[in-house]
């Protein structure tokens, strides 16, 4: 730290003197965003407490001090402040610079990123002094008056906001909360904070932990009041109704689609209890059924169920003052009736509502049944599920019209049904003890959702089944109600989805890579074998936290730099980041196992963006790569036995190459002698015969004189001696050399060039060389009355000049397919045509090299039976400052010596020319 610290000090401070700031880095306004104006003048203490707003008091700095303050911008900053004597006077120097890396909103996004959607209500504040540094408007919102903004809150300490936090129990949680380390949620909290509008909270702190210590405590509210308020006004109102309805003098009934009642107020019960049998009301429509209650018209007729007013309403009828007759013993009631069915937005039935008055208390007994029998129908008809009444000899009383259909029906309940064969689903035969009849008649036993399974021949069918006992007013088993729903298209389904989820595990555990499957959470759900094997595991039984399943390893790079987790490849995909084979070595702690490891993965994500799963597979690759390395330095060394089988080839060719130079220069010379000496002397017989060893003797010097500078060159023993050329005088000077030569072949060779003058630095003889042999092979293969074009031109080539020579014959072409092996070390086109001009395939090989040697390149554009152009692109480099032209320097002798090399060049390198 005080490396660093060191570092800053003399940049961001302020000096001031008997508490008056006299001095202000630039460094320190552009960190506060303060101008110096604004600072220069004003006391220490209202700049670090009223602009600052620092989190200690000036008192408190001794040495290097942490601590909070806010930009002008208010935004907060974590950093260390010194306070030191200034220059051995009375002034006081203030070093403040930023904590490295210590910027809450870059480490903690997704707290950011609550706070910028601004729902719910996020604050946070440092630990352990609780002093607020970030908030959404939201949570301001929240705080009492004056401190709902950033500029009246940032900066203060909880209990500066609230003045009665200081001693509260709420300060006991939060210093416990600091303390432990564990998230706080509480619900629905009244009297959180002090405000008229809110008295309901939603209230979670979460704490922050840096270096193993809570830092931060983020606070997140949400005013829940209306919600409670709303559940306590729809109690009220409740209450109030029932109230109401209760001092009504009229009997009031309400009921759903069900026919179950929902509504029943005091009077309903009162006429129940003083006109019925049961002196009670019921639970739903037609329960007084059940009882034996009969319902008639004023005139003593029994009435159907269909003609008492609430089935009437309950099928959607209006009831007006319809008139009913109750009897008790030998009391009769009347009670008068109205009623109405209420309809929800789709025009289906809601709720049905019905008013009675005491007329007798018979026709209230009588509507009862009839409504529940119109109930049971409703219900009956309405759900899914397989219902069926019994009575207690196993008779079928009423049913869903679906039984009939069903796998289960048979005339008696009690007995199983004719070639069925009953078994729980793990393939358990019931015996009669565990049937449904036998246990709600014969124990009186209620039973829920008991599964079967049914086989009839090929069939098998699945179905849950419960059964309920009704009793008398003995407490005997009068009736049973039964539900079953047939879940056999369910079972179909989970067994497939069980067969798929086998042969998926199947697949995963096949794999030869090792596959780990994650969350949106984190959590690491699935390790085929593979994974399982490479993280040196054998098994994985339940979710684990990924973060503490990396516990037990070390990643490394390949290069051996330890990785942080938040490098790690799975903590990069579970960030949304695609990751390919990135290679890391995996270390496990307890063994110290290293295997050098592949990593690729990504994410899957939702419709909208958000992640549902992360896939993460793992290759061991220490084998492979330990095998890599083998053959790379397998490959390593037969290159370099191979390097020096081609030095020792090259080096014994330039020994034998120079051996047969030796006799051939004498050869040579002798020839030259006789010229100039026995030249007269010699019948014209012996001059043809030594012409003839004369061009043998060029062709084999000319071969040799081409191994010995290949050999040279793949030496790298090639020297450039670079002259100041004019290269257009030098091309034109060569052309013309062979023009005597072209003439008795009658072929025609011009020079084409827009160029005047071009002086360039240039190999002179290696450029000879290169043109010449170029020249000698368009002479060769180019037939009598041709044309032979030499072209020099400029042109730019990845933005360098670059000086062009082109030969273009009107010869025999070179195949497609043979166009590459010309260059090669002794490539020829081997066909009829060349036959006639036949070299040793050394010569463009020899040119190819020079033309590299010298930075440039060479091409070859040609069609079989219309010609070849050869294309030789040098760079065009500028002579030095005071050069002049090579030309211009030499002697008469030199020139004559240049001449002469010439001429002798071209009588090697044209050897092979038959005239």
């Amino acid at each position: 730290m005080s490396s660093y610290f060191d570092k800053y000090k003399n940049m961001q401070y302020i000096i001031e003197t008997q508490g008056i700031i006299t001095e202000v880095s630039i460094f320190f306004c552009e960190f506060t965003q303060y101008h110096k104006d604004e600072l220069l003048g004003k006391t220490v203490h209202s700049v670090f407490q009223e602009l600052l707003r620092v989190s200690i008091h000036l008192n408190e700095i001794a040495g290097v001090t942490e601590a909070f303050l806010f930009t002008k911008k208010l935004e907060v900053r974590n950093v260390y402040i010194q306070k030191t004597q200034y220059d051995r006077s009375d002034k006081i120097k203030y070093s403040i610079y930023e904590i490295n890396n210590s910027r809450f909103e870059d480490k903690n996004q997704f707290i950011e990123r609550l706070i910028a959607d601004n729902v719910t209500g996020i604050g946070v504040y440092t630990a352990p002094d609780f002093i607020l540094i970030r908030a959404n408007q939201t949570y301001l919102n929240y705080l009492p008056v004056p401190f709902r903004s950033k500029e009246m809150s940032y900066g203060k300490k909880l209990k500066e906001i609230f003045d009665d936090f200081e001693g509260s129990p709420g300060e006991t949680t939060w210093n416990e909360l600091v303390a432990h380390s564990k998230s706080i949620y509480v619900k629905e909290r009244p009297g959180l904070l002090k405000s008229e509008d809110i008295k309901y909270w939603d209230n979670t702190l979460t704490p922050i932990e840096e270096n193993g210590k809570v830092k931060y405590l983020v606070s997140m509210l949400d005013d829940v009041t209306e919600r409670v308020k709303n559940r306590e006004y729809i109690k009220q109102q409740k209450e109030e109704f029932e109230a109401i309805l209760d001092n009504m003098s009229e009997g009031v009934v309400a009921f759903n689609k069900y026919g179950n009642y929902v509504l029943q107020n005091k009077k309903v019960k009162e006429f129940a209890k003083r006109s019925t049998n049961i002196g009670k009301t019921v639970e739903n429509v037609g329960g007084s059924v059940d009882l034996n209650e009969r319902y008639y018209d004023i005139n003593g007729l029994e009435l159907s169920k269909e003609e008492l007013p609430n089935f009437k309403v309950l099928r959607g009828e209006k009831v007006n003052n319809q008139r009913l007759m109750f009897k008790k013993g030998k009391e009769v009631f009347y009670y008068e009736y109205s009623g109405s069915p209420l309809y929800d937005d789709k025009g289906d039935f809601k709720l049905g509502v019905l008013l009675s008055r005491d007329v007798t208390e018979l026709i209230e007994k009588e509507k009862q049944i009839k409504q529940k029998n119109k109930q049971l129908k409703v219900i009956l008809e309405s759900v899914e599920d397989i219902i069926y009444i019994v009575d207690k000899n196993g008779n079928i009383l009423n049913s869903h019209s679906l039984f009939n259909d069903s796998m289960e029906h048979s005339d008696n309940c009690m007995l199983p049904a004719d070639g069925i064969q009953y078994f729980d689903f793990d393939g358990n035969p019931y015996i009669l003890e565990d049937t449904i009849g036998y246990k709600v008649f014969q124990k009186g036993e209620k039973v829920k959702n008991v599964k079967i399974k049914l086989v009839k021949k090929d069939e098998t069918r699945y179905s849950i089944t419960s059964g309920i006992p009704i009793f008398n007013s003995n407490d005997d088993v009068e009736l049973g109600v039964y539900t079953s729903l047939d879940v056999t298209e369910l079972m179909e389904k989970e067994q497939e989805i069980k067969e798929q989820k086998e042969q998926l595990d199947a697949i995963l555990d096949n794999m030869t890579e090792g596959i780990v499957i994650v969350d949106s959470k984190g959590y690491i759900l699935r390790m085929n074998a593979t994974a399982l094997q490479i993280c040196g595991l054998s098994s994985f039984e339940k979710p684990i936290f990924s973060e503490d399943f990396a516990r037990n390893f070390d990643l490394f790079t390949y290069d051996g730099s330890p990785l942080a987790y938040k490098e790690w490849p799975l903590s990069r995909v579970l960030r949304g980041e695609f990751v390919y084979d990135l290679e890391v070595w995996l270390c496990q702690k307890d063994t110290g196992i290293k295997r050098l490891c592949s990593y690729s993965g990504n994410s899957v994500y939702g419709t909208n963006g958000e992640v549902i799963i992360t896939i993460l597979t793992v290759r061991d690759i220490t084998d492979q790569r330990i095998q890599q390395e083998r053959l790379l330095e397998e490959e390593y060394e037969k290159n370099e036995a191979l390097e020096n089988a081609m030095k020792l080839k090259d080096e014994f060719l330039y020994l034998i190459t120079h051996e047969f130079k030796t006799p051939l220069a004498v050869i040579s010379s002798a020839l030259q002698t006789l010229d100039l000496v026995c030249q007269n002397q010699m019948p014209m017989k012996a001059h043809k015969f030594i012409s003839t060893i004369k061009q043998n003797t060029n062709r084999q010097l000319r071969l040799v004189n081409n191994l010995l500078d290949v050999a040279r060159i793949n030496s790298g023993n090639i020297k450039l001696n670079d002259g100041t050329y004019d290269i257009v005088y030098l091309t034109n000077s060569i052309v013309n050399s062979i023009q005597s030569i072209a003439q008795q072949k009658d072929v025609k060779v011009n020079f084409i060039t827009s160029i005047h003058k071009k002086e360039i630095l240039i190999d002179e003889e290696k450029f000879e060389r290169i043109l010449l042999n170029l020249l000698s092979n368009a002479l060769k293969f180019t037939p009598v009355g041709k044309l032979i074009n030499v072209t020099l031109y400029v042109k730019k080539y990845k933005n360098k000049n670059m000086i062009c020579i082109s030969v273009q014959d009107e010869g025999i072409g070179i195949p497609f397919d043979k166009q590459t092996d010309i260059f090669e070390r002794f490539g020829q086109v081997n066909t009829i045509l060349s036959r006639q001009a036949e070299g040793t395939g050394i010569g463009l090989h020899l040119v190819k090299l020079m033309v590299n040697a010298m930075g440039g390149q060479i091409s070859l554009e040609s069609q079989e039976g219309q010609g070849s152009n050869f294309t030789v692109m040098l760079p065009a480099k500028k002579p030095l400052p005071g050069n002049k032209d090579e030309e211009s320097k030499q002697t008469d002798a030199q020139l004559v010596h240049r001449d002469s090399r010439l001429i002798q060049e071209i009588a090697i390198e044209f050897s092979d020319i038959y005239l």
